[in-house]
């Protein structure tokens, strides 16, 4: 993988977890309150952990807060060639493991929300919260297959294309030093992306909204012991922050993985 520059962040550690994970720890080591004390932080797709200085250094007087980087990103292994939804949920929960942490506030923005969903539903009794921010909304089929193209021919070139559409989306009419600082920061995160992770992650993160998709997923919740009525609360939280023709498609899909489990 290739290095990445993280800034500094007050009172913080790295390390690196059995599978290849690489994280970072800032806060008050001290906190203990009760119920959760810990904040974990999912950056998006082409990005890395250090994104998230800014919310490290709002919330670490409250919050022992975990940073990482996803599977193709920063200095954390490359995800199979045809990675899902599981592997980067299944990549958190060895994170918690690791660090022997039973539960979290789990936080994610972009790709990061769809995974900390996925979490959410295999792992309901990890997640204290989840707050999913600028997750996919109502993705057309001309939108996804536009989406897979670009992550075919970032895989077919071995090169990211994109980058200076993307920051102008991104931070469009953001002016002054202080942005300008920031976007330059962002552009040079996403050159330094391996482009075989990125074209990956992009490639799976295309590919989502398929209900078959989130069938698996909800099969996969029941196994590991997660309730009708924790689905039912997912599903609400997708309608929410989806929209609610999303939330009726997975409503429907969920009603019909419960009907062949025998739940209704």
């Amino acid at each position: 993988m290739r290095q990445t520059n993280l800034l500094p962040a007050a009172d913080s550690s790295t390390g690196i977890t059995p599978q290849g994970t690489t994280y970072s720890i800032s806060g008050n080591k001290k906190i203990n309150r009760r119920g959760c004390s810990t904040l974990v932080l999912i950056h998006g797709v082409g990005l890395n952990k250090a994104v998230w200085h800014p919310q490290i250094k709002a919330f670490s007087d409250d919050f022992k807060v975990i940073a990482y980087d996803l599977l193709g990103h920063g200095d954390s292994p490359l995800p199979s060639s045809r990675p899902t939804l599981r592997d980067y949920a299944a990549q958190l929960a060895e994170l918690l493991d690791h660090l022997s942490l039973r539960q979290a506030h789990i936080a994610g923005h972009s790709m990061g929300a769809l995974i900390n969903i996925a979490f959410a539903l295999a792992y309901a009794h990890r997640a204290c919260s989840v707050i999913a921010m600028n997750i996919v909304y109502q993705r057309n089929a001309v939108q996804r297959e536009a989406v897979l193209k670009r992550a075919e021919a970032v895989l077919q070139s071995n090169q990211i294309d994109g980058i200076e559409l993307a920051l102008q989306r991104w931070f469009d009419k953001e002016t002054g030093t202080e942005a300008l600082q920031k976007i330059a920061r962002v552009r040079q995160w996403m050159k330094q992306a391996d482009p075989a992770g990125y074209g990956r992650s992009y490639q799976f993160f295309a590919a989502l909204g398929k209900m078959h998709e989130w069938e698996l997923h909800c099969r996969g919740a029941l196994t590991n012991g997660v309730s009708k009525q924790e689905i039912r609360a997912i599903v609400y939280a997708i309608a929410i922050y989806c929209g609610v023709p999303q939330g009726m498609e997975c409503f429907r899909a969920a009603r019909k993985v419960l009907e062949e489990a025998g739940e209704l």
